[in-house]
């Protein structure tokens, strides 16, 4: 038997055979558009197109500290029931999915209704978003809680076109602002950040601009996880200390030394 408590600030927890874990809530009631209600019409019948808004969900799990997120779980999508769907990122999908008799996968996922619904999902990573910034979650692990690439191509190919227009979604969002926190604990656009590794940090850090018009680096966290780096990667400016030498060296040649 599942039980389920709520807590303060989104925050709930599950208990299953005196097992217990605890997850972030995070949700967006959206206002369902007059062209789609005309679609639930035909799908669903009169009761369906008086439907105004639109519910759509994220669970997260938390690690034991509440306040670490679980990025090694794997999510799955649900339509009030869970569905065959699993995500390869570590969050759960609830909304109202036009599914099939069963009630075990989603019909034309990548059309229509349900199209609309994962087109609308980065909105309920807004608050989400903003707890990370006040502290309440770790920033780090928020980069990890996002879609990267990796993750579409380990999805099953049925749902793999849904996923891609959620993505895109959540990216044009998310890249646009400032959403990157760096060392000295400013915030920027991802591409405005260097993602780069503690000695690569170490080495640069103190060097003065070449000239006065030259903008300072701005290094995102150091340390964060690796799944975090995946998705800051696809966004945001990568160097180690080794692709600088290796750089210097294709510049200078081979049986040249580098003068540091």
């Amino acid at each position: 038997m599942l039980t389920r408590q709520d807590l303060e600030n989104g925050t709930c927890l599950l208990t299953r055979n005196d097992e217990h874990s605890t997850w972030k809530i995070y949700g967006a009631e959206l206002r369902v558009p007059p062209k789609l209600l005309e679609e639930l019409r035909r799908l669903r019948g009169e009761k369906a197109a008086k439907k105004k808004k639109e519910r759509i969900v994220i669970a997260i799990k938390l690690e034991e500290n509440d306040k670490n997120i679980d990025l090694q779980r794997k999510g799955r999508i649900f339509a009030f029931l869970p569905t065959r769907h699993e995500l390869q990122f570590p969050f759960d999908l609830h909304a109202d999915f036009e599914v099939n008799a069963e009630r075990t996968a989603l019909v034309d996922p990548e059309r229509g209704w349900n199209r609309w619904i994962f087109g609308k999902v980065w909105s309920t990573f807004l608050p989400f978003f903003e707890d990370c910034k006040k502290g309440m979650l770790n920033i780090a692990d928020f980069y990890g809680v996002l879609p990267n690439s990796e993750d579409l191509k380990n999805t099953a190919e049925e749902i793999k076109p849904a996923l891609h227009i959620m993505k895109s979604k959540i990216d044009s969002v998310f890249v646009n602002y400032k959403t990157a926190q760096t060392i000295n604990k400013c915030w920027y656009r991802p591409k405005e950040v260097v993602l780069a590794d503690a000695e690569f940090v170490n080495l640069f850090s103190d060097l003065p601009p070449l000239n006065e018009s030259e903008k300072p680096l701005h290094y995102a966290l150091t340390g964060i996880p690796d799944r975090s780096q995946i998705f800051l990667k696809e966004h945001a400016h990568y160097l180690n200390k080794n692709h600088v030498i290796s750089t210097l060296k294709r510049i200078q040649g081979q049986n040249r030394l580098i003068d540091w």
